[in-house]
């Protein structure tokens, strides 16, 4: 076996390859770095390579003004201020870092047809994001392991994180390490803690993006047999309205408040003007989900019809 990592990162998208490169500039000679990731190489990035990934910021070093009420007002109050507050704070050094890195962020059209948040956009959305941190991944010298997935933390008899059990090619061994971050993502593609956190409803959701179904929840099942605390919102989800017709994960239908949602038995369920669309459209979502199998048909006119796209 090769000389023991320092770091085992367990993830590919944006969270993973931000630890692996920071901790291959802070190692330096020193030690190495390891990342782990379950799908192909063609296929990694999780969910980050398909977001537009639009930041409340008001520029890119400022949040917007309701950063921290807007983030705990959403999650009912279950997401911990202190954390959300530690976030906003990174924002200068985070966005300085990142930018060091290649990339570049502005403020370009979004899809939402109006809106009263601030938006700021990296050009080339989270794939340009990816791409970026994996071209200095690789010129640090970080050790990309496509097609190996994360299985469970090893710890030492004092009960020390010392490693990571992985699997690949059907074959399990051990990643020795001196540290080990989990960011594998949620468990978008494991239907049966889908059901747990959500209800039996669970079934009726679809995933907008392809790279979700990689994310099983065997990052999150590990860290919490290992000790870590369960925190925040474990029973929401992040909801876009999608053109079920349609497989580009792109399709979003963010013309709702310019007509109707009616139900399959023709009725009308839910307030389609409640807020702006970037306020309203999940929970707009949400009762389409709740709503008989999770499917709304929109009605509407020609006075949007007739609008080129």
């Amino acid at each position: 076996m090769a000389a023991t990592p320092h770091v085992v990162v367990v993830g590919s998208g944006v969270a993973g390859l931000s630890a692996a490169v920071t901790a291959a500039e802070e190692l330096g000679s020193t030690g190495s770095v390891v990342l782990v990731e379950r799908c192909q190489e063609q296929e990694a990035g999780g969910l980050t390579r398909w977001t537009s990934a639009y930041l409340r910021l008001e520029d890119v070093y400022e949040t917007a003004d309701s950063f921290v009420e807007d983030v705990v007002g959403f999650s009912g109050g279950r997401t911990r201020r202190a954390y959300v507050e530690a976030l906003q704070a990174a924002v200068p050094d985070t966005m300085e870092w990142i930018q060091g890195h290649g990339a570049r962020f502005k403020k370009l059209p979004t899809y939402f047809v109006n809106s009263t948040r601030p938006r700021l956009q990296p050009v080339g959305g989270g794939e340009a994001l990816r791409r970026h941190l994996l071209a200095a991944a690789e010129r640090l010298g970080v050790d990309i392991r496509y097609e190996t997935t994360a299985v469970d933390l090893v710890r030492d008899d004092a009960g020390a994180v010392a490693g990571l059990a992985v699997e690949r090619d059907g074959q399990r061994f051990v990643v020795d390490a001196t540290a080990v971050v989990i960011a594998s993502g949620g468990f978008e593609g494991n239907p049966g803690d889908l059901a747990a956190a959500l209800g039996p409803e669970a079934d009726r959701l679809v995933a907008v993006a392809p790279g979700a179904h990689a994310n099983r929840g065997e990052g999150i099942a590990m860290a919490l047999r290992a000790g870590a605390a369960r925190s925040g919102e474990w029973d929401n989800f992040h909801a876009e309205p999608v053109d079920p017709r349609s497989n580009d994960p792109g399709a979003l239908v963010m013309v709702f408040p310019y007509g109707i949602l009616v139900n399959a038995a023709g009725r009308r369920f839910v307030d389609e003007g409640a807020g702006t669309v970037d306020e309203a459209y999940e929970q707009t979502v949400r009762a389409i989900w709740r709503e008989g199998n999770g499917t709304a048909y929109f009605v509407t006119d020609r006075q949007l019809t007739d609008i080129s796209d």
